[in-house]
């Protein structure tokens, strides 16, 4: 017996399973060279950025940063105050038995304590204790036929959601080559012991036709130097970007893009006798797109009545609310170019990357980065020069119905970007950024999938044809046949339906 009623089909990003960790670290950092010796410390803004995720079976396995910036009194004439950035790698495998390759799994972390002391005064040595939590969620698409229309004649209860509806989904692959030469401080390389990399700065563009996912890989390359030491280190950043052909997508839809596995290989290449100084990397990054768009549906819940109902337990992301907001972010540098600049040629707004958000009662704040390149002249010279400038934003949108326990997505993208000369050398650069934000709250809800009638008691209930109605479908919304429709109703042109036309159709209650 088939199920009748009017149903909605989603697909939905479902919450598979969740799980946290702790990760407590404790060790030594050090100041950069050029950075002033520490007298005393004023302040301490910890802040952790997740690089890559990758589910594996049982585990999921995420790489970042612990990003240390603070603020000190230096050791230097004059006592001046003085900020310092370091970044210290993190890398955590946590335990979740469900996870299984190809999931899509999310990282959020944040520092629950945190202590740095110099190590004695006028020092650039610290030592640092912190505690890092990490929550850690998979999701995988699933489709779902849920009830927005019960036969008429049953009592039922509905609920009105509001979710996002995945319209279209898609895997892909990416192959990058490119041949890096060895930085001027590293001794040659013999042979490579071992690659590993990740996938970083994952962005999503949509194009006509398509969408554009771009991002970085990071490689981390240990090779053998031709001397008796130890293993050296060297990384390299590769770019990479590649179009989906995504059929109905428009600006306005919601696109994310997901690098869930990237195989990396890097080789010395030959060049005369070992040792070189050149190496071939090649890296296959494996990404899935998603294309979103909010929808609200008023979906039936329970069923009163002589019925077989069936009714599935899901979890949903509610989304409460969202807003977008554009500001205008100024910065002025000094570019590192002697002679000076003499003139702006262009600005260009390469990307942006939301670094943190937080949610209080009502409003949302939104921390990131943008990064313009502004190509220029040198005075005298008419050598062409690029200077890439990160402009930091912070931006509170508000938000009423936010509150502290949900969850929230953002996105940041530069509109336009210009730059200009400024006094003592220095260049105006702005950048209006455009954040959009989307908070969630998870909410676990039982709709009813199915509702099977019972059999037939011989009553013929009168119906008024209503545009697109068929024979067919009246017989599935009602649970019955064609041929019984047509048996009910003598003549009747199953071929030619009238709006407005009056029918029987055999009835089970």
């Amino acid at each position: 017996m088939s199920c009748v009623g009017k149903y909605l089909l989603l697909k939905l990003n479902q919450v598979l399973a969740e799980a946290s960790s702790s990760h407590r670290l404790e060790r030594e950092v050090r100041l950069r060279a050029e950075d002033p010796e520490v007298e005393s410390l004023l302040s301490l803004r910890p802040e952790v950025r997740i690089d890559s995720v990758q589910v594996l079976a049982g585990r999921v396995l995420w790489e970042g940063q612990l990003v240390l910036k603070l603020d000190y009194v230096a050791c230097c004439p004059g006592k001046p105050v003085y900020t310092a950035r370091v970044s210290l790698p993190l890398a955590e495998v946590v335990e979740v038995a469900e996870a299984r390759p190809g999931m899509a799994a999310s990282v959020a972390a944040e520092v629950k304590e945190i202590s740095l002391r110099p190590e004695k005064t006028c020092s650039r040595k610290l030592y640092l204790t912190a505690l890092v939590t990490a929550q850690v969620k998979l999701t995988a698409l699933k489709e779902l036929e849920v009830l927005v229309e019960p036969p008429p004649g049953l009592k039922v209860t509905t609920k009105k959601l509001k979710v996002e509806n995945v319209v279209s989904s898609a895997r892909a692959q990416c192959f990058l080559a490119r041949e890096e030469r060895l930085p001027i401080d590293k001794p040659s390389l013999r042979e490579v012991v071992s690659t590993l990399a990740s996938c970083k700065n994952v962005r999503a563009e949509v194009k006509r036709g398509g969408v554009m996912v771009c991002g970085e890989v990071e490689f981390r390359v240990l090779y053998a130097a031709d001397d008796a030491s130890p293993v050296y280190e060297v990384r390299f950043t590769l770019p990479w970007e590649h179009f989906v052909t995504i059929e109905g997508v428009v600006p306005g839809l919601e696109i994310r893009a997901l690098a869930d596995k990237v195989t990396v290989k890097a080789k010395a290449k030959p060049k005369g006798r070992i040792p070189t100084r050149e190496l071939e990397l090649e890296a296959l990054v494996d990404f899935q797109v998603m294309v979103g768009k909010v929808i609200e549906a008023e979906v039936v819940t329970g069923v009163e009545g002589e019925t077989e109902v069936t009714k599935l337990r899901v979890w949903l992301e509610q989304v409460v609310g969202e807003k977008e907001k554009e500001e205008l972010i100024r910065r002025e540098v000094v570019p590192t170019v002697d002679p000076p600049v003499e003139e702006i040629l262009a600005a260009e707004p390469m990307l942006a990357v939301v670094r943190e958000t937080d949610i209080l009662d009502g409003m949302v704040l939104v921390k990131g980065e943008g990064l313009v390149r502004v190509i220029y002249t040198a005075k005298g010279t008419g050598k062409v020069h690029a200077l890439d400038v990160d402009l930091p934003f912070s931006l509170a949108l508000p938000l009423p119905s936010a509150k502290p326990e949900h969850q929230i997505s953002a996105q940041a993208e530069p509109v336009y970007a210009r730059a200009k000369l400024a006094e003592k050398g220095k260049v105006a650069v702005e950048v209006l950024m455009a954040v959009k934000v989307k908070v969630t709250e998870r909410v676990q809800e039982e709709v009813v999938t199915c509702v099977r009638l019972p059999a037939a008691k011989g009553r013929l209930l009168k119906y008024t044809i209503s545009p697109g109605d068929t024979l067919y479908r009246l017989a599935q919304r009602f649970s019955t046949t064609v041929e019984a429709i047509m048996a009910a109703n003598p003549g009747i042109d199953p071929y030619n339906l009238q709006v407005g036309q009056v029918i029987f159709i055999p009835c089970r209650f």
